[in-house]
């Protein structure tokens, strides 16, 4: 079998994903992955980095392990601690504090130690192969970090992007027509039997994107409410997909990618995401952030699940995420182990 060091280019929903692809049953799968989380989960905005967390593993030289024990220091919260249990994976920070170039050495550190046959990056829903104008792009720069950071690793290195479409941002037809542009291939689909090796991390952990190549793979159809913003987002046998891309090609046309090559601070990283896209996930998370503790009745008191659930059936959305429920009751305990809700 392939050894492969994945990279998950989102956050723990990404790492999920690259555990559910992970097609070694015999191995721990090893994944390198953002403490970047939605407001919902980590109150904090913005990413983790090494100085965020106590009990972070040292065995590997120059990246820190997250483990069972691992803890983030409060006000922050962070879920890769109990992934890395409910996955059967190792989880190593990708500390983006030092920018593309910090990242590169801890990915070239990861490199060295496990001497994959390749480094695979993963990315759920497509944003990753965005050229960075498209309008319903919102988090352009920690796509953009990965894909200059795993440039000239000195190992095979490839993109598997999976549900075309499945986060929101690109629609399922820009995503697909970007994977015709740049020579991507059809890698695998997935089924339902793809599906068990992630444990229960789905019944607690509420990654949207993930969850909707979840649930396409078993088959669920029709059109889903996400986010904070309400996207809508359909779910076709193309959810299904997953295709692979050299991630040079990832980075073709992405100048966001080619100006954060040489960057070693998250703030210049953040400067330059701006001026190139004219946004970026950090300020959204900031400005976010200080319009709850300014209204936070405006945040608590938003109706019930019922009068929610009824308004997005006008809205036309035939599911919710869980993780919209939460967003539109304002109730961050919203029940998980239901893959989608009913409208």
């Amino acid at each position: 079998m392939t050894m492969r060091l994945y990279v998950a280019a989102g956050g723990g929903g990404d790492a999920i994903a690259a555990a559910l692809l992970h097609d070694d049953p015999t191995t721990r799968p090893v994944i390198l992955t953002y403490a970047w989380e939605r407001l919902i989960l980590d109150p904090v905005p913005g990413p983790r980095s090494v100085e965020d967390f106590e009990g972070l593993g040292q065995d590997v030289p120059g990246i820190a392990e997250i483990l069972a024990t691992t803890e983030a220091r409060p006000p922050a919260r962070s879920p890769l601690p109990r992934l890395t249990g409910t996955l059967n994976a190792r989880l190593f920070l990708l500390d983006p504090s030092g920018g593309a170039i910090g990242m590169h050495e801890q990915i070239r550190a990861a490199v060295d130690y496990f001497k994959p046959d390749e480094v695979t990056v993963i990315d759920v829903g497509g944003d990753i192969i965005a050229r960075g104008d498209e309008p319903g792009l919102r988090s352009p720069m920690a796509d953009a970090l990965v894909i200059a950071a795993v440039q000239d690793l000195g190992v095979l290195t490839r993109v598997w992007m999976a549900g075309p479409g499945l986060d929101g941002e690109l629609t399922e037809a820009e995503t697909l027509a970007r994977v015709d542009e740049l020579g991507g291939r059809l890698h695998r689909t997935l089924t339902s039997a793809d599906t068990h090796n992630i444990g229960d991390a789905l019944d607690w952990h509420p990654t949207e994107a993930t969850r909707l190549l979840v649930a396409a793979a078993r088959g669920y159809r029709g059109t889903v409410e996400i986010r904070d913003h309400g996207s809508l987002v359909k779910i076709t046998d193309a959810s299904t997909y997953v295709f692979a891309l050299a991630p040079d090609q990832a980075e073709k046309e992405n100048t966001l990618a080619l100006e954060l090559k040489n960057v070693k601070t998250l703030s210049s990283a953040n400067a330059i995401t701006l001026t190139c896209v004219g946004k970026s996930e950090l300020d959204y998370e900031f400005t976010k952030s200080r319009s709850r503790r300014s209204e936070p009745t405006e945040w608590r008191n938003l109706g019930t699940a019922s009068d929610a659930l009824a308004a997005a059936r006008r809205r036309g959305a035939e599911y919710l995420t869980p993780r919209r429920l939460a967003e539109l009751t304002g109730n961050s305990k919203v029940d998980t182990k239901n893959l989608l809700i009913n409208t």
